[in-house]
């Protein structure tokens, strides 16, 4: 009986402790199967960068989310053109034009119908989940990947997509506790 109590109490403080754990934005990570996969996943993550860069340079309320979308434009074009130069000097074929993916396509779509605050705050928030994929994406490649350009590619980003992800994660909390 004593052990059915202790079994029941446990079960109840284990869903009550779940229910009230913040949710969790599913963001697998995207692993990459070969180069031709990694490369894909690459440019799809710099095109959604750039796209949701843009959006915020128009949309945003807070200059230093302006300066960060302003940033990514900036540092996400170069990765754009050192990861086809990478791609040349590996001599694969040329990727077709960039696009994004699925779930990319969606958070999009939803940043688009932010205005104010409510913009700042989901574009932040959008930004730590890219960049978290991005790291994945980028330290999966530069440790198992085959060596060339491409690892090496994927080795020289890491680094600035990690400094994303800290500036995304520190303007993520600041728009957080922003006065309303």
């Amino acid at each position: 009986m004593i052990r059915l109590a202790l079994a029941s109490t446990a079960l109840a403080l284990s869903l009550s402790v779940s229910a009230t754990a913040p949710a969790q934005p599913a963001n697998p990570a995207p692993v990459a199967a070969g180069p031709m996969d990694f490369v894909t996943k690459a440019a799809q993550s710099d095109e959604f960068e750039l796209r949701e860069g843009k959006l915020a340079q128009s949309k945003a309320t807070n200059s230093q989310v302006r300066a960060f979308a302003a940033q990514m434009i900036h540092d996400h074009t170069q990765s754009s053109q050192d990861l086809q130069n990478a791609v040349r000097r590996a001599g694969m074929p040329p990727p077709p034009p960039p696009s994004i993916s699925a779930e990319q396509a969606r958070m999009l779509a939803d940043l688009e119908t932010k205005t104010g605050v409510s913009f700042d705050h989901t574009y932040a928030d959008q930004q730590v989940i890219a960049h978290r994929q991005a790291e994945s994406l980028l330290q999966d490649f530069s440790q198992n990947g085959p060596a060339g350009p491409l690892r090496d590619a994927a080795a020289h980003t890491l680094p600035t997509v990690q400094h994303h992800l800290g500036t995304a994660m520190k303007l993520a909390a600041q728009i957080e506790t922003a006065p309303s």
